[in-house]
């Protein structure tokens, strides 16, 4: 079963997995899934469809997670981090993690209560 969940901040979040999507599109990743309606929908990892996707060669190479203020610190997105965190690391791939501005330090504390790593980007 795929889980999904609704955001308090939904249109923030929506705008952020665009930026995010085109930000991976100009570091060379091709193609680049998002989970947006009209775009090529990413594959579902461990019961979770991921933000966005990016392939290198085609390979999957990044997959990246975005959180509001009001998700960063919920148990769905602690679940995800996880799923994604250790498909990143079975697919040599990248892991990172989307906030918006001001939020790269709860982001951080949060992978690290987690214990896990991955990149902290800001829109």
């Amino acid at each position: 079963m795929l889980m999904q969940t609704k955001r308090t901040n939904q249109g923030l979040h929506d705008r952020i997995v665009q930026m995010v999507a085109n930000h991976v599109r100009s570091l060379g990743y091709m193609p680049v899934c998002a989970d947006l309606a009209g775009c090529k929908q990413p594959a579902p990892i461990d019961g979770h469809i991921p933000d966005v996707t990016g392939y290198f060669r085609g390979h999957l190479g990044l997959i990246c997670e975005v959180e509001t203020s009001d998700s960063i610190s919920d148990a769905h997105a602690g679940s995800q981090w996880s799923a994604f965190s250790r498909q990143a690391v079975l697919s040599r791939a990248r892991f990172a993690v989307a906030v918006p501005k001001g939020y790269a330090q709860s982001a951080q504390n949060r992978l690290g209560q987690l214990g896990l790593s991955a990149l902290v980007w800001e829109f």
